[in-house]
């Protein structure tokens, strides 16, 4: 089960930004997930700052979700507008104190924790278990277009395990080579999703709406 699907803007046209996402969201899109690269953590720059500042307080009616892919997140509280942020999610790995930062996030907003497809959830389950939420990757961070690594499904299914046993349920996303392709596979683990990020699926596709109208139906 599908309970939203959220617009990786990074896949949109950098000429076009702002009228790319006014054609998502006429098709049932309500949330934005906005990329911070960095060029250290990943290999690839995305989203600076101001830019995901600037698209924030364009569309102050949508969901805004921030990845940072990046090292030393907790630097980037200071610049973004928490109070119009619905989410932000950090890699574990790049923090200094990633439960520290977990229990700083949630003072403002969800906090979340993303896994990779090559990390194992049971080496972060101090973070998890503080964290609200976790954004499983499905595919290696810092580009659009990669093909869905099946490792992604074992952690989906090893995470509401451990959340099912935990006294703290945690919810589950995913983000990387989400589309009609891998949707099935997604759905068949029937793991409830809070979030499934698409790009590539979303943005730049012909026959926009049609596809936009099949990928809604599935959702819950």
């Amino acid at each position: 089960m599908i309970f939203e699907f959220s617009a990786s803007v990074l896949a949109a046209n950098p000429l076009t930004v702002a009228d790319d996402i006014l054609q998502v969201t006429r098709h049932g899109i309500k949330s934005l997930h906005l990329d911070i690269m960095d060029n250290h953590y990943v290999d690839n720059l995305a989203l600076s700052f101001d830019t995901a500042t600037a698209i924030i307080k364009r569309f102050p009616h949508l969901n805004h979700d921030v990845h940072l892919m990046i090292e030393h997140p907790e630097n980037a509280l200071d610049r973004l507008p928490l109070d119009a942020i619905r989410m932000i999610t950090f890699h574990p790995r790049t923090a200094e104190n990633p439960i520290a930062l977990t229990e700083k996030i949630k003072k403002y907003c969800i906090a979340s924790v993303a896994i990779n497809p090559d990390e194992n959830i049971h080496d972060f389950t101090d973070v998890l278990n503080a964290a609200n939420h976790c954004l499983v990757m499905g595919v290696t961070p810092g580009r659009c277009g990669q093909a869905f690594q099946p490792s992604a499904l074992t952690n989906i299914n090893a995470l509401y395990t451990m959340s099912r046993e935990n006294t703290c349920p945690i919810q589950i996303a995913i983000d990387g080579g989400v589309n009609k392709t891998t949707l099935p596979s997604i759905l068949n683990t029937k793991v409830p999703i809070a979030q499934a990020v698409m790009g590539s699926a979303l943005f730049g596709i012909k026959n926009e709406t049609q596809q936009l109208k099949d990928l809604m139906r599935t959702m819950a």
